[in-house]
């Protein structure tokens, strides 16, 4: 779709994951961080003049928190399907489902641990604060059945920046699930939006 759309694409799998280095994934705070190497290798290597950035779950997050650092003028827009919120809420979540705990108890030892071993910390991934200063256009997209990441994350970080974004809400999609439920509708509105960015 996007090569149909007149882009080149580089997929990069993040840290510890795929056939990418490293032991331990950090909820996109070192991910963004990583990110920006790859921003200088495209543009070092190929010079093109307009990257959008885009990703999936904790990708979404990943180029949603690398609006915190000063990012190249050919960076022009982000898409961002099915991302969560902050490091803490999505913990907290997914602990409460999966294993009916409260993840507010144990929080401090596992933010601890964190900066022992990967050396971050869980409050650097926040996308409403990392995003306070953004100027660049986002698409959010989110299935409004995600049964992984709520809805209602994207929704509350589109809200921090909507006089500049857009926001599709997929009916019955699970978890990154938009494009494959909608395809026509998710391709004309991410079509709109790469046109103007």
């Amino acid at each position: 779709m996007y090569t149909e759309l007149g882009f080149n694409i580089l997929l990069v799998d993040q840290r510890s994951l795929g056939k990418s280095e490293g032991k331990l994934i950090t909820f996109g705070a070192k991910e963004s961080k990583d990110l920006l190497c790859w921003i200088e290798f495209v543009n070092k290597k190929y010079a093109p003049k307009k990257i959008v950035l885009g990703g999936m779950s904790m990708g979404a997050t990943t180029v949603l928190l690398v609006c915190k650092y000063k990012l190249p003028e050919n960076v022009k827009g982000i898409i961002a399907d099915s991302g969560f919120t902050s490091a803490e809420e999505i913990i907290q979540k997914v602990a409460k489902q999966y294993f009916k705990v409260n993840a507010s108890l144990f929080l401090p030892i596992l933010n601890f641990w964190c900066k022992v071993f990967g050396n971050f910390s869980l409050k650097d991934v926040n996308t409403t604060k990392a995003l306070k200063n953004a100027k660049l256009p986002i698409l959010f997209i989110h299935g409004k059945d995600d049964g992984f990441v709520p809805c209602d994350m994207s929704i509350k970080t589109y809200e921090t920046v909507k006089e500049r974004s857009q926001i599709m809400i997929v009916d019955k999609a699970d978890h990154g699930m938009g494009f494959l439920l909608e395809p026509e509708n998710v391709y004309n509105k991410l079509k709109t939006f790469l046109e103007n960015v």
